[in-house]
């Protein structure tokens, strides 16, 4: 049983176990919604206002005849990452931002992702590597969002314009964004969030 294993290796299969379900919701959603399907980590925040912004890259999906939009991973290759199997130039992507525009080639791709998973080929229990392997695969049904599309991790600042556009996803975890909020503006509550956005 889980509870049998050392610490370390509980807490691992805890994170494999919660990112397998995630994967195979997925896969099984999928051929439910013809017309494309947005998957959001729990901890993503939109800005207020951007829906009609964040759905108009499935008609960029569309234009671009490709199955899935991906942001790249802050990190390229994170140490114990690399893989003989993907160039080491080709950086993984974010798993929690996925704009899924072709039913079939979308469910096809997943399937793939899911059986990674399953085979465990990642040591520290990411999904990102096995994402990294089938998205290198299916390269050419895999386009690359803008960047600043999303704000990640506890250090991005959701305020700052990165390129021509501004963040429209502010992926980090509530804590930290409610930290954030605090340190901009002190007298605020987590309600009030920061620029457009709500802790």
């Amino acid at each position: 049983t889980v509870e049998a294993l050392p610490k370390e290796r509980r807490r691992l299969s805890s994170s494999l176990d919660a990112r397998l379900f995630k994967v195979d919701a997925l896969e099984r959603s999928l051929p439910l919604f013809k017309d494309g399907t947005l998957y959001l980590d729990n901890d993503v925040a939109l800005k207020r206002g951007s829906v009609d912004e964040l759905f108009g890259y499935f008609d960029e999906l569309r234009k671009r005849h490709r199955a899935l939009g991906v942001v790249r991973a802050h990190v390229c290759v994170p140490p114990g990452h690399r893989t003989p199997e993907v160039p080491p130039g080709y950086c993984e992507h974010n798993s929690g931002v996925l704009f899924f525009q072709d039913q079939n080639q979308s469910k096809a791709l997943v399937g793939e992702w899911l059986a990674e998973l399953t085979r465990r080929t990642s040591a520290d229990g990411q999904d990102q590597l096995p994402l990294r392997k089938v998205l290198w695969r299916h390269r050419d049904d895999v386009w690359d969002l803008p960047y600043g599309l999303q704000c990640r991790g506890r250090r991005c600042d959701p305020c700052a314009k990165k390129g021509h556009r501004n963040t429209l996803l502010w992926h980090a975890a509530r804590e930290d964004r409610v930290r954030f909020v605090a340190k901009r503006r002190p007298n605020a509550t987590a309600d009030d969030g920061v620029c457009g956005f709500y802790a």
